[in-house]
Formats: C-alpha cells, sequence, structure tokens
C-alpha cells in the first residue's frame, strides 16, 4: 500500500488567549508565535488544532502566566500588565505542556 507524498503541508493554529488563527505549510516541527492583544502584546504560542477542526475545542488549551517571584533588582525583565513575568505556560486538558520562558535581558559596560 503506498501513501500519498504531501508536498504542501498546511497546519491549522489558533491562540487559546484571543481567538486568533494562523496556518502553516512548514514541513518540520515548529510552533508559531503572535503577539496577543488580550496577552498585553506578550509572544505567545498558537495551540495546534486538530485535523478536522475549525476551531480549538472549548477549554482544551490554556495560556497561564506566571510572575517572577524573586528580586529584579536593575535586569531588564518582560512586564505583563505591570508585573514581572518568569513564563508563559500552555496547558492542555489531556495535561501536557508547554513553556516558554521570558529570561532577562543581558546588560554590558565598558570600562
Amino acid at each position: 500500500m503506498r501513501e500519498a507524498i504531501i508536498l504542501n503541508p498546511s497546519f491549522n493554529w489558533e491562540c487559546p488567549s484571543c481567538g486568533e488563527q494562523h496556518v502553516t505549510h512548514e514541513a518540520k516541527p515548529h510552533t508559531p508565535l503572535h503577539p496577543c492583544k488580550r496577552q498585553a502584546g506578550l509572544s505567545v504560542p498558537y495551540a495546534p488544532v486538530a485535523p478536522g477542526l475549525e476551531k480549538l475545542k472549548k477549554h482544551s488549551v490554556r495560556h497561564v502566566i506566571n510572575e517572577r517571584e524573586d528580586w529584579i533588582g536593575d535586569e531588564m525583565v518582560q512586564y505583563h500588565e505591570g508585573r514581572p513575568i518568569m513564563n508563559l505556560v500552555t496547558d492542555r486538558a489531556d495535561g501536557t505542556n508547554d513553556i516558554r520562558v521570558y529570561a532577562p535581558t543581558a546588560q554590558g559596560a565598558v570600562r
């Protein structure tokens, strides 16, 4: 039995926070990001929409933002609605998750 070769794959994505949809045609593993208006412009990942569906199932995926709990000092960190953030977790109903870390920006000085 032979299977058809798909030369131009199509993957449907949706943001669990704002509902924005996106389509990619990349064959390699990937997760596109976008500046989400519901997450104050943070760059957040889309979630894959199951083949045959037009949208994500309600409550099947969610974004959870975790604040930094340590001392900031003079570090250049990402903020979400005025609060320093550490990471964004993409939680799925099946128990799996992905984490996007917002690490502080490095600074240098000339002496």
